[in-house]
């Protein structure tokens, strides 16, 4: 039986390779690199919700090469230049990560959102793609009153 002993390495651009012994005598194995961040997969919110009203938001999210170490959810009024973070935490019964945007968050205005996530080797990962960069990439959720 094969033995697996990975020793994480950093390298300087960032990526962590890993160091596979694999045979148990100490002869180096292969050699892996992981460069990507967590995978998002998330239903975006579709329909207008009631102002004053929590909106429960939830994604799954896994790492093909490592563990999630932090999930959080951004959001914001359409009308704010500030984005509120909240952790967004795992809910072993459904397999899916959530949190809530507080009802006295979800004002007159459209909502706009994103979710980030980062790996055990610090790689991150963004839904939708580039909505930490350019608020016009968040998803966007109306507000009926």
């Amino acid at each position: 039986m094969k033995k697996l002993l990975i020793l994480p390495l950093a390298l300087a651009c960032g990526a962590t390779t890993n160091v596979v012994d694999d045979d148990n005598n100490g002869q180096q194995g292969e050699v892996e690199t992981d460069e990507f961040g967590p995978v998002i997969e998330h239903d975006e919110i579709q329909q207008s919700q009631p102002g004053g009203v929590d909106v429960q938001v939830t994604a799954e999210v896994w790492d093909e090469e490592g563990d999630v170490l932090q999930v959080k959810l951004f959001y914001s009024q359409w009308t704010s230049t500030d984005w509120q973070e909240v952790a967004m935490v795992f809910q072993a019964s459904s397999g899916e990560f959530r949190a809530t945007i507080p009802g006295i968050q979800v004002g007159s205005s459209d909502m706009r959102y994103y979710i980030w996530a980062m790996d055990d080797v610090y790689n991150e990962s963004v839904d939708p793609r580039n909505a930490d960069i350019d608020r016009q990439d968040a998803y966007v959720f109306g507000v009926s009153m």
